[in-house]
């Protein structure tokens, strides 16, 4: 990894983890997040995966309008620290964790590989 790699990949950690805590007061059954970037090709290439409890959470989130602010927050935590999101409804993507132990026995590694 490049050293603006690692810039970049500290600043989008730091506006993730703002994310992370402000969706946990503010999103019932909201538990973490993660990223994935391929560097060659951002910021196309980022993802990030906000995880729920259950597949209930996720569906409630779903249904009003709050998948929709969880994704502005993230698009806007991430813009403050420059980086900018093509396509927020391709590149954050939701999952539970009951979703990854029914199809991948609760190993997350295999899961996230999917995206």
């Amino acid at each position: 990894m490049r050293k603006s790699d690692k810039k970049l990949d500290n600043a989008i950690r730091n506006a993730l983890i703002d994310v992370c805590e402000q969706a946990q007061r503010s999103f019932e059954g909201f538990q973490w997040l993660t990223h994935s970037v391929n560097y060659d090709n951002f910021p196309n290439s980022l993802k990030i995966i906000c995880v729920f409890n259950t597949d209930e959470h996720l569906a409630n989130l779903q249904q009003g309008d709050c998948g929709g602010q969880l994704r502005q927050l993230i698009k806007h935590h991430l813009a403050e620290s420059n980086v900018v999101l093509k396509d927020v409804n391709k590149q954050v993507l939701l999952d539970s964790e009951q979703a990854c132990t029914t199809t991948h026995n609760g190993k997350w590694a295999h899961k996230l590989a999917q995206y």
